[in-house]
């Protein structure tokens, strides 16, 4: 096993290395056999898993790791497809939701000398998915073990070359898999990325608000608003930018480390900027929106995605090559460079392989979002640029469009940008200010941003039989599918009734499930305490599941669209998030099985409606324990990046 720390983390020149810690195995089944030929012949060793030895050997290098905080520092994590080794990743790294734990893949070129003997052997992909689902799996292309021969050892010379072949692909893997901090840049290093650590400059308070009233007449007056955003708009959110004195790209030129994320990137919240757009939009004033980012930011605010063009794509976006359809994930999607990814196209007679949307330096902008952002700047009146240095080549000239048709653009940015000459108005300042003055002047509300994230209890059960007992599953899984991550969701605690003397249990690692068996005509409640991860406005909320496994359940699916409103109300009544609706029930047959799909509030975020001198004040919820039974109030080819 292989685990990379993160090269910012040192000083120049080790930036611009890789620190490798290699990682033994614990010890397996087949290790306690020896030399014993026969033993180690033994079918029953298939993929051989830990043992209890292992078990506890894999606790305490965990411990040392956390213990010496090294763990904050690795970036990836490699490791072999045989079951003892992705044992030990999960169990020393951690899987995804679990605080510090980073991305973990697995490699064929990894595994161990390849033998003759079961243990050597590992088990279909499919399977490797199920049992480990915060694994990536998508660089092993066969279903099937094709390396291990069942009459032919490897040679110590194909040992030697495979390895070679492995540290050859480790060298190259930074542009996939270096993506551990919050931030828009997830392209492969090169060294030049133009001119970085621009000077910032300021107007003064009375020129900065007499432009802000310059603007808003403007957006006032326009008949055909076209937004034009950049990295600027979601530094208040956390997400650095790039060539600013502390972007992204300045501290790589100075040999500084990068800053450390305050929240995983997949729970970052949109800026009131966003949110003001999402209001201008919903007023009629906003046609269309631009996006040079790669945060999703514009699609989660709620900018509907058929006026938006995301020029360098989206993390959390997959699409379908086949059919054209696309998914909106709530994880971090693995690659980048419109590669395919590890999962699938669910629209019926499809099923193609979906590929990420996020392009890499080399890949050309894509057509059918630069053709909608060329159209609208065409007929834009107002091109309003938030938030880019106007660097890239061809989007930076997409504001342009406009001024053939007699239409203005505005630019607003901390730092000079290539087209200030001609634009009709420049504004220095922090976008977020200048924006809260428009809508002030605009006499317009800034809408809260209300997150709801959406997941999935599977309840499969059989007969014993006898029939008098039940054997059941409960599964607490991501609405994308099994294998997805789930990834606002910590761990969650699994409690009974009163009357019933069942054991609680703690799920803290995924897949979420519990097994049991129960006597069948017993009727009883089961209560899931989710506890959230970093990023969510709450702790925690607790969800009841009623069990009757002598009466059947009805299908049935609300409105989503209207169910989802009617939580963002109470949200903003309540002022507070974990407010949760089911949506969705349906079941299946074989094997019998009731999925029930789940809406939960997990973010509040509003902002102060009043003002000082224009600085924003965003007003979140406060971090405390939401439960169910709480009372409530009433009544989306490059040269640069901007």
């Amino acid at each position: 096993m292989v685990a990379m720390v993160k090269a910012a983390d040192f000083p120049y020149p080790w930036q611009r290395c890789k620190i490798i810690h290699l990682v033994r195995h614990g010890q397996a089944m087949h290790n306690i056999e020896g030399d014993n030929r026969e033993a180690l012949l033994s079918p029953g060793l298939f993929d051989a898993e830990l043992s209890s030895l292992g078990l506890q050997q894999v606790a305490e290098l965990r411990k040392d790791f956390h213990d010496s905080g090294l763990i904050k520092r690795i970036d990836l994590v490699i490791t072999s497809p045989l079951s003892r080794a992705m044992q030990t990743a999960v169990g020393v790294f951690g899987s995804e939701g679990h605080e510090y734990s980073p991305k973990v893949i697995a490699v064929e070129l990894c595994r161990d000398r390849l033998g003759v003997r079961p243990c050597d052997m590992r088990r279909k992909v499919r399977e490797c998915q199920s049992r480990f689902p915060s694994i990536d799996f998508s660089m092993i292309d066969e279903e099937d073990d094709n390396l291990w021969k069942p009459d032919l050892r490897e040679q110590v010379e194909e040992l030697a070359a495979r390895v070679t072949k492995f540290l050859k692909w480790n060298d190259g893997s930074k542009s996939k898999f270096e993506k551990a901090r919050l931030t828009n840049e997830k392209l492969s290093f090169i060294e030049d990325v133009g001119q970085v650590g621009m000077t910032e400059f300021f107007d003064s308070a009375h020129a900065l608000q007499d432009k802000i009233e310059q603007l808003a007449k403007l957006i006032q007056k326009s008949r055909h608003l076209v937004v034009f955003t950049g990295a600027g708009i979601s530094t208040s959110c956390g997400i650095p930018d790039f060539r600013g004195p502390k972007g992204i790209w300045t501290l790589q030129r100075e040999g500084k480390p990068l800053p450390e994320a305050s929240l995983p990137f997949h729970r970052a919240m949109p800026s009131m900027t966003h949110m003001a757009l999402v209001q201008l939009e919903k007023a009629g004033i906003l046609k269309f929106v631009i996006s040079q980012n790669v945060d999703g930011l514009h699609l989660r605010s709620g900018i509907p995605r058929e006026k938006l063009a995301e020029l360098h794509g989206n993390s959390f976006m997959e699409t379908c090559p086949s059919c054209g359809a696309e998914y909106l994930r709530d994880f971090e999607v693995e690659t980048i460079g419109l590669k395919e990814t590890s999962r699938r196209c669910s629209v019926e007679k499809c099923g193609a392989k979906l590929r990420d949307t996020v392009l890499d330096w080399e890949d050309a902008l894509p057509p059918k979002e630069m053709n909608l952002a060329e159209k609208h700047c065409k007929m834009g009146d107002v091109v309003l640029c938030l938030g880019t240095s106007l660097q890239i080549t061809p989007a930076c000239n997409l504001p342009l469009k406009c001024l053939r048709g007699g239409g203005k653009i505005v630019i607003v940015n901390l730092q000079k940008t290539p087209k200030d000459k001609k634009a009709n108005l420049v504004i220095h300042g922090f976008v977020d200010k200048v924006i809260a003055g428009v809508m002030e002047f605009l006499n317009m509300q800034i809408p809260p941003y209300i997150r709801i994230d959406l997941f999935q209890t599977i309840l499969t059960q059989s007969l014993s039989s006898d029939k008098k007992f039940v054997n059941w599953t409960i599964r607490i899984a991501s609405i994308h599918g099994l294998n997805a991550p789930l990834p606002f969701i910590k761990s969650v605690e699994v409690s009974f009734s009163d009357n019933q003397n069942y054991k609680e249990a703690i799920l803290n690692t995924q897949p979420f499930l519990l097994k049991r068996r129960t006597v069948r005509a017993l009727t009883f409640e089961m209560f899931l305490k989710l506890n959230f991860s970093d990023g969510c406005g709450c702790l925690s909320t607790q969800i009841k599941i009623p069990f009757n496994f002598l009466a059947s359940s009805e299908d049935f699916k609300l409105d989503k669209n209207a169910a989802i409103e009617q939580m963002k109300d109470a949200a903003i009544q309540d002022s507070s998030c974990g407010q949760n609706a089911v949506i969705e029930r349906r079941t299946v047959l074989v094997p019998k099985s009731e999925i029930t799909v789940h809406a939960i509030v997990t973010n509040v975020k509003a902002f102060d409606p009043h003002l000082s001198n224009g600085d924003v004040k965003p007003r979140t919820e406060v971090l405390k324990r939401c439960e169910t039974t709480r009372k409530r109030s009433q009544g989306r080819k490059r040269k640069m990046r901007s």
